[in-house]
């Protein structure tokens, strides 16, 4: 299927001629992130073989990967230059660019503060294909913003954002249907909540994603900006949004627990006693 593909460029109607097509997977093809995964995951299957990177009691979580996502964790400076040079190695021996404009390198100091100070001037520079690797305090992955503190405030700013612009999207368009309507695609395309079952339930800064939601059920339906949060659920039908990010989250913490999947399993278990223990205070 790849050997022999050929393509062509059609522009204001005219076509280039045929020309082979020498790598790269087709994009948009359905097989395509599972042929890529097959060509790359003799990479993965050399960084966990080598053991140099990051463990989480003996489970080695050096390496995490999705599509062509990778995420590299290592535990010292060495340790990352071991594991860049083994991804050179392997992009030179299978015709693969790593982009350096596309990767970044963040440093998640310890605990301490005295060592934090000690180590924010002088961190170390790292290198893929020869140029050095950015470094940031935080970074859009996967749709998620990770943060170098550790902190889920960006993310949840990202969170708050994007049901701002979903909720003005709704009211904006569907502004002549009735109340009951647009309530409905309210729920239908401003629930999404991506990315909530992965915060810190007892941040400070969920309040003001809920606070956003319970502004664009009073627009939705005219009311005063001083009616009080009690009434929202009444009108919207769905219970707070609070309640709904924890929901989420306590069934996202159950389907972990029960994956199949051994290194999840073993990770949600570390976890778990924190959230359960919150949450008792607030339902139980």
């Amino acid at each position: 299927m790849y050997v022999n593909h050929r393509a062509r460029v059609q522009w204001n109607g005219v076509c280039s001629t045929v020309f082979a097509v020498l790598n790269g997977v087709k994009q948009g093809a359905i097989i395509s992130p599972i042929m890529f995964c097959v060509y790359i995951d003799d990479l993965l299957l050399l960084l966990v073989k080598s053991e140099v990177g990051c463990f989480i009691g003996n489970w080695f979580v050096g390496v995490l990967a999705y599509a062509d996502d990778i995420v590299l964790l290592a535990p010292s400076a060495s340790a990352m230059r071991a594991m860049l040079h083994r991804c050179d190695t392997f992009a030179e021996q299978f015709n693969v660019i790593f982009n350096v404009s596309k990767s970044r390198c963040m440093f998640f100091p310890p605990k301490d503060r005295h060592s934090h100070s000690r180590g924010v001037h002088c961190k170390p520079t790292f290198y893929i294909n020869g140029d050095s690797i950015e470094y940031v305090e935080e970074w859009l992955h996967l749709g998620h913003v990770i943060s170098s503190n550790l902190d889920d405030k960006s993310d949840i700013f990202r969170g708050r954002s994007a049901l701002t612009k979903q909720i003005n999207n709704v009211l904006c368009f569907f502004k002549n249907l009735n109340h009951v309507t647009k309530t409905r695609l309210l729920i239908s395309y401003c629930y999404s909540l991506y990315g909530c079952v992965l915060w810190d339930v007892t941040h400070s800064d969920i309040e003001l994603l809920c606070s956003v939601w319970r502004s664009g059920v009073r627009r939705v339906w005219g009311l005063p900006k001083l009616t009080h949060r009690v009434f929202i659920p009444l009108i919207s039908g769905r219970p707070p949004l609070f309640d709904e990010i924890v929901k989420r989250m306590l069934s996202f913490s159950r389907s972990c627990l029960l994956s199949d999947n051994q290194l999840v399993n073993f990770v949600e278990e570390l976890f778990t006693p924190t959230p359960l223990l919150v949450l008792s205070r607030r339902y139980i």
